[in-house]
């Protein structure tokens, strides 16, 4: 008995699966087709480190007699959370909203792909958006303002972590619910 190797591409590694999962895929595209659109970015990017930028220039860093600590590092946190929300309530129910008036959801369902796995493309697309996010706003943040160290890092962490989730969650459920992107937008910015 001789062993044969199979030969395979250049530039293939055998321990890698060759096909990858149909989430993975579908996430692959969402967030190619994501990194195309300037109004998402803009909005889940932009505006969160505009607004602390802005809010954080207009009333300083100095403590006031009623408000013990730098204001710039409220408004550091405060913004955080406007961007959790912002992806949430607003980027993931309108994106999957218009997908439905554009007829995607049926194209998908017709090629066999399974709800959950567009769902769950979904919402690690509204996680990734999230994650560099955050990122972004804090690299913004440190240099002009400084950030603060955490108190409690585990806790903090858990909650950023657990908010995310229940936002994205959310999110993708106004998306699948209501019937237009215009009903998306006014039930996200609503709430």
């Amino acid at each position: 008995m001789t062993n044969t190797a199979v030969a395979r591409p250049a530039g293939t590694d055998p321990s890698r699966p060759r096909n990858r999962s149909v989430t993975g895929k579908l996430l692959a595209q969402e967030l190619r087709l994501v990194s195309r659109d300037p109004f998402t970015l803009i909005f889940a990017v932009g505006f969160p480190v505009l607004c602390m930028l802005t809010l954080g220039g207009v009333f300083g860093t100095e403590p006031a007699h009623g408000f013990p600590i730098n204001p710039s590092h409220y408004y550091i946190a405060s913004y955080f959370t406007v961007m959790i929300g912002a992806v949430g309530f607003v980027m993931l129910p309108i994106h999957i909203a218009s997908y439905r008036e554009r007829g995607v959801l049926r194209r998908f369902t017709a090629a066999g792909f399974s709800r959950w796995s567009f769902l769950f493309a979904e919402s690690w697309l509204g996680l990734i958006a999230i994650g560099v996010a955050g990122v972004v706003l804090l690299l913004v943040a440190a240099p002009v303002y400084g950030v603060p160290a955490m108190q409690d890092p585990l806790r903090a962490g858990a909650g950023i972590v657990v908010g995310s989730i229940a936002f994205v969650s959310i999110g993708v459920l106004l998306g699948t619910l209501l019937p237009t992107a215009r009903a998306a937008q006014a039930v996200g910015l609503l709430l």
